[in-house]
């Protein structure tokens, strides 16, 4: 996922729909072990938890995680929010008045990247004389048609 400073980024993780979620942990691992980027445990999330750097600015996606939805949104985003974040999720089957615990866990790379570093990439092709370009990607790409750069 990649994304520039100041978006908000959606990161995603999902649990089985069918089970009652009793805990959410999303972690940086680069963070201290006992510090969180975000905490929730039946039935709210709690602040004093997350590590200082990501307090008020991090919330469910979708409050009641429906459908085992355990995504998170982080808000205003910046450079030293690169990097890899886990998510572990911790059900129960209380339908069946079970104590049937299970775990999800899921990463998802996150990239904030410096407006400037961001390049344009042309998609090229020749009609007769006449070339179309269009399209947009994190890299350069050149076309040589008959020994000529376009």
């Amino acid at each position: 996922l990649t994304v520039w400073p100041g978006q908000n980024a959606t990161l995603e993780c999902r649990g089985s729909s069918d089970l009652m979620i009793s805990v959410v942990q999303w972690r940086k691992p680069d963070l201290k072990p006992d510090s969180y980027v975000f905490f929730y445990r039946k039935p709210h999330s709690y602040e004093n938890y997350q590590h200082e750097s990501f307090k008020g600015r991090v919330d469910l996606r979708e409050p009641s995680m429906k459908d085992g939805d355990a995504s998170v949104i982080l808000r205003n985003v910046s450079i030293s929010d690169t990097g890899t974040y886990e998510c572990e999720i911790i059900t129960s089957n209380t339908r069946s008045g079970e104590r049937d615990v299970k775990e999800f866990k899921h990463s998802i790379n996150l990239t904030v990247t410096d407006a400037g570093e961001f390049l344009f990439s042309l998609a090229c092709v020749c009609v007769s004389l006449i070339t179309f370009c269009c399209g947009q990607s994190p890299t350069v790409t050149m076309h040589v048609t008959r020994d000529t750069w376009i």
